[in-house]
């Protein structure tokens, strides 16, 4: 419940925390329950990332520090909590790295992986996860779907189709992240793989459709990435100024 509530108040992460580290010290960790394992990873993830929050404000600080005495010490702060933050993310992936070994949550495992991989540069970690992660993701899909064929009662059937409609949303934005990542590493195929999966998926996601376009002119496929750009141009809420608006018109215009 406090780990909940952190997400309004980031003081009761702490609470959370005093919490699960009092209760994994109990026993050790193929004696805990999965759930136990899998939030003191995500409060681990969370205090993380709160702790990089610090570091890319207090780096942005010193950009415009005044003078030099400033910058450095602004500077240094940031260092200080970019160290914390990439403990607290290792500490995270340690946890989660218990589930894996034990087969136990494995789709919301990879998941947080992932995630804390990208955060890490670990790209190692991060190819891993992901392929784990959509691996189990098309099991879970599958018996979702199963039991909406062989279901005859209703208040199941709605449960079920909320569930599948959830997986999908959250398969989504993993294969988003995976082709970004393909993306800045130069792997254009691999990155138009899966965001052709996406847009099959969800056909109505304007952003992709501009970054499926950036991918296509990457592979030399310019007429298609045109037809990717007018769709974007023509569903965007972006306001016009914007870098996005402003590449596609260019592309478009030549």
């Amino acid at each position: 419940v406090l780990l909940r509530a952190s997400e309004r108040d980031p003081k009761m992460l702490n609470q959370a925390l005093e919490i699960l580290e009092r209760v994994y010290d109990w026993r050790s960790p193929n004696r805990h329950e999965p759930y136990e394992l899998f939030y003191f990873g995500l409060a681990r993830q969370k205090q993380g990332l709160r702790h990089l929050g610090n570091a890319i404000r207090l780096e942005d600080r010193a950009s415009r520090a005044p003078d030099d005495k400033r910058h450095k010490d602004f500077e240094s702060q940031a260092v200080e909590q970019r160290q914390m933050a990439n403990g607290r993310l290792r500490e995270a992936d340690e946890l989660l790295a218990h589930l894996v070994d034990r087969g136990e949550l494995l789709r919301m495992t990879y998941n947080h992986r992932l995630q804390i991989a990208r955060q890490l540069g670990d790209d190692e970690l991060f190819h891993e996860s992901a392929e784990a992660y959509l691996g189990q993701m098309t099991q879970e899909v599958q018996f979702v779907e199963n039991e909406l064929k062989r279901t005859v009662i209703p208040d199941y059937e709605a449960d079920k189709y909320k569930e599948l409609l959830d997986l999908k949303a959250e398969e989504l934005d993993v294969r988003a992240l995976y082709a970004d990542w393909h993306f800045h590493r130069k792997n254009f195929q691999a990155a138009l793989d899966q965001m052709n999966i996406v847009l099959q998926l969800d056909p109505t996601r304007s952003d992709n459709y501009y970054n499926r376009g950036r991918v296509r002119i990457e592979l030399n496929d310019t007429e298609n990435a045109k037809d990717d750009f007018r769709y974007f141009l023509a569903t965007s809420q972006l306001p016009a100024s914007s870098a996005k608006k402003t590449f596609a018109t260019k592309v478009l215009t030549q």
